[in-house]
């Protein structure tokens, strides 16, 4: 008989937690990505920190520290690095312009600058590919899963964001309810040893919520 309420209070539990990921799954994955993609950017930032246009990018770390500045007026403030001689500035304001949009409250104009920076061949490709990746976050309630995973199958498999991308897709096949797919995807993740841990481990841990 314990063996039957154990059993009962089991799948009560289960219940539970498929319909709080239901009604803020979204939230909370937005949040989970979000972090990734700031960690991702500083990450950028330091690799590329030494620049032979040492003052402009010094005049951008200024800019983007800076606290006495208003979010608009920084956003207005970094038009003027996205058209510089110095490709790296242009990739690094773009995106974090992008940032600020989006901090902003203005995610129609944060997904238009992301189009311009997906199409800007000025910019390098590790910055287009994690503007890839923020625009695919922002579109992730909306765009149909066909037009999702055509951006995920024309990115270069050698991307720094390949994984993560693919991370992406089979997330968005769970919150589109197509619980089979997405954890056929989730199971790639896991399986391929060139997939960092933290990747496994997210796709391991929200395999077990749609279960």
């Amino acid at each position: 008989m314990a063996n039957i309420f154990r059993e009962v209070d089991e799948e009560l539990r289960k219940e539970r937690y498929a319909s709080l990921f239901k009604k803020y799954g979204v939230y909370v994955i937005g949040f989970i990505f979000i972090l990734v993609s700031l960690l991702i950017s500083i990450q950028i930032y330091q690799s590329y920190k030494v620049s032979s246009n040492e003052e402009l990018v010094e005049n951008y770390i200024q800019l983007i520290d800076t606290e006495t500045k208003s979010i608009e007026e920084k956003i207005l403030m970094l038009d003027n690095f996205t058209a510089t001689k110095n490709i790296f500035v242009n990739g690094m304001s773009a995106l974090k312009k992008v940032d600020l949009l989006i901090e902003n409250n203005q995610k129609e104009a944060a997904i238009e600058s992301l189009e311009g920076i997906l199409n800007n061949q000025n910019i390098e490709v590790i910055h287009r590919d994690l503007g890839l990746y923020k625009y695919l976050m922002l579109l992730m309630d909306s765009m149909p899963i066909e037009q999702f995973s055509e951006y995920a199958d024309n990115l270069s498999n050698d991307s720094q964001f390949y994984y993560l991308i693919q991370e992406l897709r089979a997330t968005k096949l769970l919150l589109d309810g197509d619980e089979e797919s997405s954890a056929i995807e989730f199971n790639k993740l896991i399986s391929n040893p060139l997939v960092t841990s933290d990747i496994k481990n997210r796709a391991s841990i929200l395999i077990k919520i749609a279960n």
